[in-house]
Parts: C-alpha cells; sequence; structure tokens
C-alpha cells in the first residue's frame, strides 16, 4: 500500500489487513533497514532511506525512486526479495480480506523471487521404511487410501523410496504378491517385522508416469471464475459450477500434501473451501512461512 499510495498510516493498514500494528511493524522491520550488492560490481547499495517511517505518526511513507516505484532502477539481491515476498505473503495468506494493492506489489516481486518457500516435514513413516529398505525387511503399517473411511493393515517388502508428485512414495512387494506403490504419508505406525526378504535383481527405476488417481486428496473450493484457467491447467479438475455472480464451484484433485499447501496460499483468501479444515491449514501454513521468514 505504501509502494502504491506513497504514505500509509501503520494503523491503517494493520486494520485493513486485520492484524495488530506490532505484527505489522515487526514484519516491516527489515525492510526499514534494506541494503544490498550490485550484482554486477559488489558495491553495497544502502536503500534505508527508501521507507522512511515516523515513530510520532506511525506513518511509512516510500522514496519515489525506490525501485519498487521505478523499476528502471536496481532491484534488490533475490534474498532481499525473497525476505519482501515472504513478508507480503504472510500479511495477505492472513489477512481477513484480500488487498489489491498488496497484491500488486507482490505480482512485481514474483519475477524476481520465482518460487514461493513452504516448509514441510517429512512423514513420520518414513524412516522406518527407508530402514526396511536398507535392512531388507519387511514393513507393517496401518494405510488409509484417500476416500476410504478406515485404515487397512500392510505388510510389503520395500524395494525403494523416491519422491514424486510433491509427496514420499515406497514401491514394493504386498502380501498378496503384487508390486504396488504406497504413499508414505498415508501410513501410520510402520515398523520393521522379523521377516527377512531377498530384493530384486535388477536396480528399480521409478517411472516417468504412472496410475496417481488414488493418490489424489479430493478437495472442493469457491474462487473467483478469473482462477478457471489456473486450477484447471495445474490441477485434475472433476467439475465446474457456476456459484454466484463472477463465482466458480470447482471439483479438483491434488497430489501431495506440497501441492495442496501450495494451492492455499496460491487461491488465497478469496478462496471459499468446502472443508472448514483447509481454512485452518491455510493459516498454518502462513505461520510456517512467517517462522521461516523471521529465522
Amino acid at each position: 500500500m505504501a509502494e502504491e499510495q506513497g504514505a500509509v498510516s501503520l494503523p491503517d493498514a494493520a486494520s485493513r489487513l486485520g492484524v495488530d500494528v506490532a505484527t505489522l511493524r515487526s514484519v516491516l522491520d527489515p525492510v526499514l533497514f534494506l541494503s544490498f550488492r550490485s550484482q554486477s560490481d559488489g558495491e553495497l547499495i544502502d536503500e534505508a532511506d527508501a521507507f522512511s517511517y515516523d515513530e510520532e505518526t506511525e506513518t511509512l511513507s516510500v522514496d519515489g525512486a525506490h525501485w519498487l516505484r521505478d523499476m528502471r532502477s536496481l532491484p534488490p539481491s533475490p534474498l532481499s526479495a525473497l525476505e519482501l515476498e515472504l513478508a507480503g505473503l504472510v500479511i495477505s495468506q492472513t489477512s481477513v480480506r484480500p488487498d489489491a494493492a498488496l497484491d500488486a506489489a507482490l505480482n512485481k516481486l514474483e519475477p524476481l523471487v520465482g518460487v514461493v518457500v513452504v516448509h514441510l516435514p517429512e512423514p513420520p513413516c518414513l524412516e522406518a521404511v527407508r530402514d526396511g529398505v536398507e535392512e531388507e525387511t519387511t514393513v507393517s503399517f496401518g494405510y488409509l487410501k484417500p476416500g476410504a473411511m478406515e485404515p487397512t493393515e500392510r505388510e510389503i517388502e520395500p524395494y525403494k523410496v523416491f519422491r514424486k508428485f510433491g509427496s514420499w512414495y515406497v514401491y514394493g512387494r504386498d502380501r498378496d504378491d503384487r508390486l504396488k506403490y504406497f504413499r508414505i504419508d498415508l501410513m501410520a505406525d510402520a515398523a520393521m517385522t522379523r521377516t527377512r526378504f531377498t530384493p530384486p535383481p535388477d536396480e528399480i527405476e521409478v517411472p516417468d508416469e504412472f496410475s496417481y488417481a488414488e493418490h489424489l486428496t479430493r478437495v472442493s473450493v469457491r474462487v473467483p471464475e478469473r482462477f478457471r484457467n489456473l486450477l484447471e491447467d495445474d490441477y485434475t479438475v472433476y467439475g465446474v459450477e457456476p456459484a454466484g455472480e463472477d463465482m466458480l464451484a470447482v471439483h479438483l484433485g491434488v497430489m501431495g500434501d506440497e501441492r495442496l499447501d501450495y494451492l492455499l496460499v496460491r487461491l488465497g483468501a478469496e478462496a471459499e473451501w468446502d472443508d472448514p479444515a483447509l481454512h485452518t491449514r491455510r493459516a498454518d501454513v502462513a505461520r510456517r512461512i512467517l517462522t521461516v521468514y523471521e529465522t
């Protein structure tokens, strides 16, 4: 907002964004003392006075010649741009309503950053499955397939662990003697047994494609109509229905937790998810981004 208007009252900005003044100030502090090195000659460029904050009036102003307003000037380093992008994303995703000015600033930063950082922990059962592969020992676990109401008990000979489509998988032989892929984040209570096995003699190659329909997480969301192409181009869409003026109800499948979290961030506060838990999850993703930014 300060970039678009030249100056903005911090209390007004905090109110519009749905956060308190102290939180907004803590996010902006690194920006108030921004400096970076020239990519051409390594010279330190001091931009500390590009942003000015008046403690008495609580007003943030932006120098008209700063790079955010004049894209012909030298932009910050990729690290500084990433910090600005993360700060803006946190504010955007924790806000109670969209803000066009903030979105415009983020759009200018996005080409400099080219990435959205979301920290995802490894699934809890990954270590046990890896141990099973290394020790050539079968692994037992509960497995909750997408759409199932109850988990089933499985025991497999794990041959290879790999990451694909944003999730961790294990390829192995089930008790029915069939070779299958299992998504490790859908496992629970994985543990090695005392049963040893002999792995296949040939190196197992991870296929470029395999049937992944059963691994998709199905979600439904109401979004502005302008998101239609984005969803149809990047996700498996099962159906699209009108849902009010300039709104669509979209039913889609998402592969893995990483892509689901990215979708939550990507659609932002305008998305209305049928599952209330996804609204909570979006807030959790925003907090994780803030944690990465603060460290």
